[in-house]
């Protein structure tokens, strides 16, 4: 169940990770995530995991935004979770970690099944 507190962490969230301070909305998803995890909420979790694998992709650590981004995918299979959009942002950022890796070709391929499944939820790229 989605409390009203996760709720205004996960605004918080949204609003935060498109300026250009991407650290506070790195802390507004790590909150999210603690609060998501001790809750056992996996909707949320995931995206958490999510927006802290684009604030790492951002800061430029690969790494630590290919090991949140698996994270996301493992809750959602899990979860067995529905939503299209929540899975075509996996794979869009996915593209964006092949993209800045220098695999262009895997990153065209990724943001081509991106935008398929966006389309199916009415929003393609």
């Amino acid at each position: 169940m989605v409390t009203s507190q996760a709720t205004s962490i996960r605004h918080c969230a949204r609003r935060q990770s498109s300026s250009p301070i991407s650290m506070r909305a790195r802390r507004c998803f790590d909150e999210l995530e603690e609060l998501s995890r001790s809750r056992g909420e996996l909707a949320n979790r995931s995206l958490a995991e999510w927006g802290i694998a684009v604030a790492a992709w951002r800061a430029g650590d690969l790494g630590e935004a290919e090991r949140h981004l698996r994270e996301s995918v493992r809750i959602r299979r899990r979860a067995r979770m529905p939503y299209l959009h929540h899975a075509a942002l996996n794979v869009e950022l996915a593209a964006w970690i092949a993209a800045r890796r220098g695999r262009h070709e895997r990153a065209a391929t990724l943001l081509g099944a991106a935008d398929s499944l966006l389309t199916r939820h009415g929003t393609p790229i």
